[in-house]
């Protein structure tokens, strides 16, 4: 397997990661279309636990960049606007 390097732009991966991860907060309702617009496609998810994705626990989805054929998976940890999460996720820890 050849590593491909995107062309002469280093900041590819930290910002592209950036933008992913702020997706899963702020923009799940338009992911697809969000993340078409940065020149990926989502392949599965997203996926939550709870109720409703703004108050969820975690949340999950995988992109592919068909032009590389890399897929990236993000993963949302504690939702800092769930009390639920903080409760379940954070401060559950050994119980």
């Amino acid at each position: 397997m050849e590593f491909v390097f995107p062309s002469n732009n280093y900041n590819y991966y930290p910002n592209t990661m950036i933008e992913l991860c702020e997706y899963s907060y702020e923009r799940i309702d338009d992911l697809d279309r969000a993340v078409e617009a940065i020149g990926l496609e989502v392949v599965w998810g997203p996926s939550y636990h709870g109720i409703d994705w703004r108050f969820s626990d975690s949340l999950m989805y995988i992109v592919l960049n068909r032009s590389t054929q890399e897929y990236t998976v993000v993963i949302r940890g504690t939702n800092p606007v769930s009390l639920e999460s903080w409760l379940r996720e954070d401060f559950a820890i050994g119980s």
